[in-house]
């Protein structure tokens, strides 16, 4: 078990930095093309979506790699051990 918690955590780490560094990438094309495409004006509301999309992502992504490798976890077959030196093949 104590594998699976090291593997949840080093994958999910990664996954979330760069969810969270995409997202906030987003959120800057997004604010762009408002004010670009929205005649310049500025809306301080909009600005919710630089913090707003990169922690969603992050938490999408973290919650979606603890699923997916708990379900392997769980499904991954045991390896039969393989016969010592001493004993007769069945």
């Amino acid at each position: 078990m104590r594998e699976l918690g090291i593997r949840i955590l080093k994958r999910s780490l990664i996954v979330g930095l760069i969810l969270a560094a995409l997202g906030y990438i987003f959120a800057q094309i997004f604010l762009w093309s408002h004010r670009y495409y929205g005649g310049g004006g500025y809306d301080p509301a909009n600005e919710c979506v630089l913090w707003n999309a990169p922690l969603r992502m992050a938490i999408l992504g973290v919650v979606i790699i603890i699923v997916v490798e708990t379900i392997r976890f769980a499904l991954r077959r045991k390896l039969p051990k393989p016969p010592s030196e001493g004993s007769p093949n069945p």
